[in-house]
């Protein structure tokens, strides 16, 4: 690793980055026993569990968070290719400044 030692890693570039949408792929998973009165269907973003309907068991849902409004949306993917909306709840990123 010394060979590192005098090498500026600073991506200069970084801070006139800023984009305010986070984008996650996410596989639609069961919580307790199938058929059971506990059993819920959900997704995990950042540490938050999202309930989502049970027929999305094993699929994948596009999850958009767009930070300045403050939401997550939920997205699936119909037979075209095209994305419909199944979801949408208010949703914070901690450590995160809000202008």
């Amino acid at each position: 690793m010394d060979d590192f030692k005098d090498v500026d890693l600073e991506n200069k570039h970084a801070k006139y980055f800023k984009d305010d949408k986070i984008y996650f792929l996410r596989i639609v998973r069961r919580k307790n026993d199938k058929g059971s009165d506990e059993e819920y269907v959900f997704i995990d973003i950042m540490k938050h569990e999202i309930k989502l309907l049970k027929y999305l068991i094993n699929l994948f849902v596009f999850c958009i968070i767009d930070i300045k409004l403050k939401r997550l949306e939920i997205n699936i993917e119909l037979y075209d290719g095209s994305l419909k909306a199944i979801k949408s709840v208010p949703f914070i990123i901690k450590n995160v400044t809000y202008n």
